[in-house]
C-alpha cells in the first residue's frame, strides 16, 4: 500500500460510522439517486449489462420473477384498468387491426393515439348515426377487397354502425354535417 492508502484507511478505521452515515444520507438524496440511475443505466446499455440480464432472464430464478410479476394482483388490476380507459382499447384496436392487416397480408399500420385524435378531430361522435357513442375504427375499404390498415382509410364508427356497414365500402367521413340525424318516426299530426 501506498502512503496516501495508509492514510486513507487509518482514517476511515476512526471514521467509519461518520463516512457510512453520509454515504447513506447521500444514497437517498435526489443527486445520489439520480447518480446511481445514471450509473445503472450504463451498465444496462454496456454488453456486458445486456449479457448479464439475458443470463439471469434464463436463469430459474428470473423466469420465476418474471411469472410472479406477470400474475401479480396488481398487475391484472393496472392493466384492466388500462384496458378499460380510451387509451386502452384505441391501442387494442390497433393492436388487433395489426394482426388482422398481417393475416390479410396488408399494408399499413396505425396507432391508438391517432385514432383517438381523429375521434376528437369529429367530436367524438359516430359518422354514421352523429350520436356520441364509444367509436370503434372502421376501413372505408375492407380488407376482402383489397383495403389497406393505413390511417386514411379509418374512420370512427360505433360498433352497431360498423358491423350495419359490413363489408360495403361507404365513407361517411364526406358528410360535413356533425348534429344528429332527426329521427325517422313519423310524428302524427295534432288535431
Amino acid at each position: 500500500m501506498t502512503k496516501k492508502q495508509q492514510r486513507w484507511a487509518r482514517y476511515y478505521a476512526r471514521h467509519k460510522r461518520l463516512i457510512l452515515a453520509r454515504n447513506r444520507t447521500y444514497k437517498h438524496s435526489l443527486k445520489g439517486r439520480a447518480v446511481q440511475r445514471a450509473a445503472q443505466s450504463r451498465f444496462n446499455h454496456s454488453t456486458k449489462g445486456r449479457t448479464a440480464q439475458a443470463r439471469y432472464k434464463q436463469s430459474t430464478k428470473g423466469r420465476a420473477a418474471q411469472k410472479a410479476q406477470r400474475n401479480s394482483p396488481q398487475r391484472r388490476t393496472a392493466r384492466r384498468a388500462w384496458m378499460r380507459s380510451l387509451n386502452g382499447r384505441a391501442h387494442a384496436a390497433a393492436c388487433c387491426a395489426r394482426q388482422t392487416a398481417k393475416r390479410h397480408n396488408t399494408i399499413g399500420s396505425w396507432t391508438g393515439v391517432q385514432f383517438l385524435a381523429l375521434c376528437k378531430k369529429y367530436g367524438n361522435r359516430c359518422l354514421c348515426c352523429h350520436k356520441k357513442r364509444r367509436p370503434t375504427p372502421d376501413h372505408v375499404i375492407p380488407f376482402c377487397k383489397g383495403g389497406t390498415n393505413h390511417f386514411s382509410n379509418i374512420q370512427p364508427l360505433c360498433l352497431p354502425c360498423n358491423v350495419k356497414k359490413g363489408n360495403s365500402t361507404t365513407d361517411y367521413r364526406k358528410v360535413k354535417c356533425l348534429e344528429p340525424r332527426p329521427s325517422t318516426r313519423k310524428v302524427r299530426a295534432k288535431q
